[in-house]
């Protein structure tokens, strides 16, 4: 990928930023961070004229029309479940076009810039195209940008997928929608408005289709059926009625029930008991999945999740509990109270935790029986990927990753460390030397004294669940952003076997994915793209597929599956395009549902 530096423009000066003029002439030329705001799908007023101008309406309002008019009330009750069929379809229209529109994926409202050599806080619509943007610890990344130096952590989960922490060099692209989680740097913008990476991956999500159960499709062929023999019929009996009947038709009485006869006639055979009878009966599954704290957000969704026959799972937060923790701490050359009492005077001195050290603070606890005295403390670098405590009398401490604090390792301990990765094991190593700290420069030379073998868990209750799912006939596939052996140490964990495959394994050729994604049952480093295709590859093969995730990298798969669940947790772009939402984020609850 070509660095940004090589396109900067001339007149920006990396020290003070864009001036007045610049800040205008891009403005002008509609390089601000201005979005799109137009209206997913119909109008309000388009749904609600598509929902009552349908043929069926029209000849029951034309029979309504000709009983009410010869006074006959209580003949025209077959009205009031054309009403509530009508209001109950401008209702679930109207409710999924404003919940498209509320699609919302970016929180950071408000930015601090550097523009004529200040620093300034503005929102972030008034972005333009060049500026230099501050990023630190906390916020979001609301543009895409290009960093302009280094020691910046963001987590990209969000929109990969991926739950581990990114280190940005100067000259990497950091996403829209990428949370900092570590650092602070001047970056400058690449694209602003439409032209973001986030922009781009929600406009697809926030086209309008609603949903059909194949139920109501089947009662919209009957429909189409009767549509084409109504009319010749309604002739017949009029013909009936008016002509071939015995009745006198010079008395009112005789013209009323000749009337009455015909609309009777006429409206029977048009089945607005069944349609009722169906929007009844999916309200009532609504209502019963309230109970459970599951929100429906489409009618016609009930019926089709008793269709499904194949369930996508992404890993991070949907069958993991999203967040690191500690599995196992293996020790050598010392004793485990003496390291851990170690480790934990070494966290104590951390003032910018990440979500690994977060994860070793709950395990590592204080030990007051031993006593410390620091005599330097290095914190965590980005290059060094490590942090280090000189302690007086016992030499150096360093905590990090295993290949870089120490210039060599132990063979057995390389092979506990090859076993660990295979197994989807993130892996820290605390290592010991008798060397001092000398110029903040860590020394190397030590050995390794303890392994903490880190993992995104799984949910306690995944296993038995997926174990249901698997007796009920549905086929369960894995689908996530993370390393492959990463997943399929998760799928292992939670009774799902096969080989992992990553996407550069995934083919072009829609047939040859097809049969991929039929024998595979777990994926790695997936983009948002590919799950959309592999989702689209299964509907293809005649399944019916749900998708269950949280995370923005799921929302083109979520949109394009028969069924998307997502958790109360997620952000409102998620929900926006999901069929249910788990509003206590308990997986458990999901046998209920299907």
């Amino acid at each position: 990928m070509e660095e940004y530096f090589s396109i900067i423009p001339e007149e920006l000066n990396e020290k003070t930023g864009l001036n007045g003029k610049q800040i205008e002439e891009r403005i002008l030329k509609n390089k601000s961070n201005q979005l799109d705001t137009q209206s997913a799908g119909k109008t309000t007023k388009e749904i609600i004229l598509k929902n009552c101008m349908t043929l069926f309406n029209f000849l029951n309002v034309m029979l309504f029309i000709t009983v009410i008019s010869i006074g006959s009330f209580r003949n025209s009750f077959f009205m009031v479940s054309i009403l509530v069929n009508t209001s109950m379809g401008i209702f679930q229209e109207i409710k999924a076009k404003k919940t498209i529109e509320k699609l919302s994926v970016l929180k950071q409202n408000q930015v601090t810039v550097l523009r004529g050599g200040k620093e300034v806080t503005i929102k972030k619509e008034e972005i333009v195209l060049d500026d230099l943007l501050f990023l630190a610890k906390g916020m979001q990344v609301p543009v895409d940008v290009c960093a302009l130096s280094q020691g910046l952590f963001v987590d990209e989960s969000m929109i990969t997928g991926e739950s581990e922490l990114v280190e940005k060099m100067r000259g990497d692209t950091i996403y829209s929608g990428s949370l900092v989680m570590q650092g602070k740097i001047k970056s400058i913008v690449t694209q602003v408005g439409e032209e973001t990476y986030i922009a781009k991956l929600t406009k697809e999500a926030k086209s309008f289709k609603p949903m059909r159960s194949k139920i109501q499709i089947a009662i919209d062929r009957i429909l189409r059926v009767i549509a084409i023999g109504i009319i010749p019929i309604a002739l017949l009996v009029l013909l009936n009625q008016f002509v071939l009947s015995a009745m006198d038709l010079s008395l009112v009485e005789s013209r009323k029930l000749a009337i009455i006869g015909s609309t009777t006639a006429i409206s029977s055979l048009i089945p607005e008991g069944l349609v009722l009878l169906t929007s009844v009966a999916l309200a009532a599954g609504v209502i019963k999945l309230s109970k459970i704290k599951v929100l429906a957000q489409s009618l016609p969704a009930i019926e089709t999740l008793a269709r499904v026959d194949v369930l996508c799972l992404d890993k991070t937060g949907t069958i993991t509990e999203g967040k690191m923790c500690v599995e196992e701490v293996v020790y050598y050359h010392k004793t485990k109270e003496e390291v851990d009492a170690t480790i934990a005077f070494l966290l104590k001195q951390d003032t910018e935790s990440n979500m690994s050290t977060e994860a070793l603070k709950k395990v590592f606890h204080e030990d007051t029986s031993y006593r410390f005295k620091k005599e330097n403390y290095v914190p965590f670098s980005s290059e060094s990927k490590s942090q280090a405590i000189e302690i007086n009398g016992q030499g150096t401490f360093v905590l990090g990753a295993f290949d870089l604090i120490v210039n060599n390792i132990e063979t057995s301990i390389k092979v506990e460390i090859e076993s660990a990765l295979k197994a989807g094991y993130r892996i820290l190593a605390f290592a010991h030397t008798p060397s001092s700290i000398m110029d903040n420069q860590v020394p190397k030379d030590g050995q390794i004294i303890a392994l903490i073998l880190i993992k995104d868990k799984a949910k306690s209750d995944a296993k038995q669940i997926l174990t249901y799912f698997k007796e009920q006939g549905i086929k369960v596939k894995i689908i996530s952003g993370d390393h492959p052996d990463t997943v399929a140490g998760i799928a292992r964990d939670v009774g799902i076997k096969g080989k992992a495959i990553s996407s550069k394994e995934i083919p072009d050729s829609k047939n040859e994915l097809r049969e991929i994604v039929e024998e595979t049952s777990i994926f790695g480093r997936i983009t948002p793209d590919q799950k959309r295709d592999l989702v689209q590859a299964l509907q293809e093969n005649g399944h019916t597929v749900a998708m269950v995730g949280d995370g923005i990298n799921d929302i083109l798969a979520l949109k394009k599956s028969d069924c998307g669940i997502t958790f109360g947790i997620a952000s409102e772009a998620v929900k926006s395009v999901t069929h249910f939402i788990l509003l206590e984020g308990n997986f458990s609850v999901l046998p209920q549902v299907v």
